[in-house]
């Protein structure tokens, strides 16, 4: 190395990137030089590797990128579960999931974070009518009887309750029998009567109400002692639903349910013993109404509102108002009969002048039209168009009238087809027909068919 190039290495490696690129340089010229990071020839020519094929576990089929599970199923980790079985921390679970990674079984209970046995219960609501859950063994089912011999006022004998047990009922003070008098579990003599407070009744006698069981509202020793006789209730009207009329009670007697207070009857059909409203008057809100009176705006005639002025009276409603008719000047008696008054005319205007009552007309018998008298039979606005077919004013001339047919005449008419007769009396063509379909005639005239 000369000393010109021994001066310049000196100089760059004086500051610090000087010598950091002189050293990366001289690292990369030596890397050069020996082969080291070069691709060889033999590398250059090396395939690419063909990436793996995407592999699913179990049922699951490559999508794309992904694995997917068969439709009908949902994906849960590495299975594909079924619409109803639940996904449990990445396994299928058919039944309901609970704890960690836990599977409680279809049919059997998830109970305060445990799965119980097939039969056994969490709460009363998982035991059948009648029964409750856990009073003698914890998640069991035991049958709770609804009755007793008290219940049933049994007074001896044996008792089969709806579980199945039998109860003791006790037996009789003497002389009584159990079942002497024909019923079971009942106190009974010898001679067939009922045991009645420590004494022997004839047969056929009864001790209490619930010995006149065969006789409708029997009730025992109303008429006379230990002898049953039919009673009805107090409140059989009020029972039956009836507020007027004749009733037939249990007993095969008529019992009068009282009268309507007037205008209101007793009604018959299917509204027998009820105090409705007569065929001439109005039910409203529970209350009968004079004939005339009204509910509704519907019992009022057209035009007419109900209760505006007085309750349940119809009142007159005018539809109209000068405005409403484009009337300008005079007097305009509405439907309800009541006057308006339409206004006055302003000069040289004379009310009624063009032969139209209401309208403002000059003396020479034209209309006003802008403060201006214009010639008899001139238009001033479409109104003035009345007696021609579709009439516009000015459309053709100023201030004449001019039948002009809407644009939109065969869509109106529901023509598609052929020609139409305007209301000016021109042929309209409505339209020709795509084929194969032809304009209609008939009853289907100028329609495609």
């Amino acid at each position: 190395m000369d000393g010109n190039r021994f001066d310049e290495l000196t100089r760059r490696l004086a500051s610090g990137s000087s010598r950091r690129s002189f050293l990366k340089r001289s690292l990369a010229t030596l890397a050069g030089s020996i082969g080291i990071g070069a691709a060889t020839g033999v590398d250059a020519a090396r395939p690419t590797p063909t990436p793996a094929p995407l592999r699913c576990p179990g049922r699951q089929t490559p999508c794309g990128s992904q694995c997917c599970c068969p439709a009908g199923t949902t994906k849960c980790a590495a299975e594909c579960c079924s619409s109803t079985a639940q996904c449990c921390d990445g396994a299928c679970c058919n039944g309901q999931c609970f704890g960690e990674e836990l599977c409680c079984p279809t049919g059997r209970i998830v109970c305060n974070g445990a799965c119980l046995q097939r039969g056994q219960c969490c709460t009363d609501a998982n035991c059948q009518s009648g029964w409750k859950c856990g009073i003698e063994t914890p998640h069991v089912c035991t049958c709770v009887p609804q009755y007793d011999c008290e219940s049933f006022e049994l007074e001896c004998g044996a008792f089969e309750d709806e579980c199945g047990n039998i109860d003791n009922c006790g037996s009789c003070p003497e002389p009584g029998i159990c079942g002497a008098a024909g019923q079971e579990n009942r106190c009974g003599c010898a001679n067939g009567g009922i045991l009645c407070e420590g004494a022997c009744l004839e047969p056929g006698q009864c001790c209490t109400d619930r010995d006149c069981f065969a006789i409708a509202s029997g009730k025992c020793g109303a008429v006379e002692p230990h002898v049953c006789t039919c009673v009805p209730p107090d409140d059989l009207c009020e029972q039956a639903g009836f507020d007027c009329g004749i009733l037939i009670d249990p007993c095969g007697n008529q019992l009068d349910c009282g009268a309507c207070s007037a205008p209101l009857a007793c009604g018959t059909g299917d509204r027998i013993n009820t105090c409705i409203c007569p065929s001439d008057h109005i039910e409203c809100n529970g209350h009968c109404l004079e004939f005339g009176q009204c509910c509704t705006d519907t019992d009022c005639p057209p035009s007419y509102k109900c209760g505006i002025e007085t309750p349940n009276e119809c009142t007159c409603v005018s539809q109209y108002s000068c405005a409403d008719l484009d009337l300008e000047c005079g007097i305009f008696v509405d439907g309800c009969g009541i006057e308006q008054n339409c206004g006055t005319c302003d000069p040289p205007g004379i009310c009624g002048g063009a032969g139209q009552d209401n309208r403002c007309g000059c003396a020479n018998g034209g209309i006003l039209c802008e403060d201006a008298c214009l010639e008899p039979g001139q238009c001033c606005t479409d109104r003035d168009c009345f007696d021609t077919a579709s009439g516009k004013c000015g459309a053709v001339e100023p201030h004449i009238c001019t039948c002009v047919p809407p644009d939109d005449l065969c869509q109106q008419a529901g023509f598609n087809c052929g020609i139409l007769i305007d209301p000016c009396g021109n042929e309209l063509n409505c339209g020709t027909c795509t084929p194969p379909q032809i304009c209609g005639t008939g009853d289907q005239i100028n329609t495609c068919v």
